[in-house]
């Protein structure tokens, strides 16, 4: 696999339609979800540490901190993904998975 596990992460409570989040996937955009209130805002940096590992796991509880004069830690998910799925995002986007 490559280095890399996408360019960059979408974060919402609930996606409208599968077919929005299906294309965050193909674009290598991971697809995260919230609980409740966004505990950053516009501008803040997101650290999501060994995100290739949490893409291997259940994906219910992901480890992320809001990085600032303090370091604030809350939690993410992902709904469920395909194997297929979990390869693409891992592949960094859809035309990489197709090249393997």
């Amino acid at each position: 696999m490559p280095a890399r596990a996408g360019a960059g992460a979408n974060i919402v409570n609930e996606y409208a339609t599968k077919r929005y989040r299906s294309n965050l996937i193909n674009w290598g955009m991971l697809p995260f979800q919230l609980n409740g209130a966004a505990p950053f805002g516009l501008g803040d940096y997101i650290l999501i540490p060994h995100v290739r590992e949490a893409l291997k796991g259940d994906l219910q509880n992901i480890p992320a901190y809001v990085l600032g004069e303090e370091v604030k830690p809350f939690a993410l998910y992902m709904a469920p993904l395909t194997s297929d799925e979990r390869e693409i995002l891992a592949d960094g986007c859809l035309i990489n998975y197709y090249k393997h």
